[in-house]
């Protein structure tokens, strides 16, 4: 595993292990991500490793290792979640690193899933890096949106250039 998807399994397990002594009861796990081409195995599959590695019983892990973004993870993980508690009222929470809790959180929510996220730490070195990458998608997925916001502004100055121009003219 790498550090960062290490780091995002870590604060899962300490997320756990925090309702555990406030709530007494045990979460469910779901691990998600499926396999890259330069990967060994899912990502799902090496949390889970992992998770059982920390103490985690097996039955408290549900994998989800088909999806290939953030989107699918949060589709595919929602069904499983649902079909496992049989009822939609379930408190959803997903751990990821703290860059990418705001746009997970925003596709979380066009999906229609109440979840909340908490996030591991990323290395300083990398937070430019990941800054820029986050901005880019969240601009991409909301750029219908933004597009309208654009046209909306250029319409509201050539007005105003227009409503000026003929004042000055009468």
């Amino acid at each position: 595993m790498t550090n960062l998807l290490k780091g995002r399994a870590d604060k899962a397990v300490e997320f756990a292990k925090m309702q555990k002594e406030k709530t007494g009861r045990d979460i469910i796990f779901v691990p998600s991500g499926g396999q890259g081409p330069d990967e060994v195995m899912p990502e799902a599959q090496a949390i889970k490793n992992y998770l059982v590695s920390e103490g985690i019983d097996e039955e408290k892990i549900l994998v989800e290792d088909k999806s290939t973004d953030t989107v699918e993870n949060f589709r595919n993980s929602n069904e499983i979640i649902l079909g496992h508690a049989g009822r939609e009222d379930v408190k959803i929470a997903f751990s990821t690193t703290n860059y990418h809790i705001f746009r997970s959180g925003l596709i979380a929510a066009s999906l229609g899933i109440n979840a909340e996220g908490t996030g591991s730490r990323t290395k300083a070195y990398f937070w430019i890096n990941a800054f820029i990458r986050e901005f880019i998608a969240t601009l991409h997925a909301q750029r219908r949106k933004h597009l309208k916001v654009v046209l909306t502004l250029i319409v509201l100055i050539i007005v105003t250039v227009a409503a000026v121009y003929i004042s000055d003219t009468i």
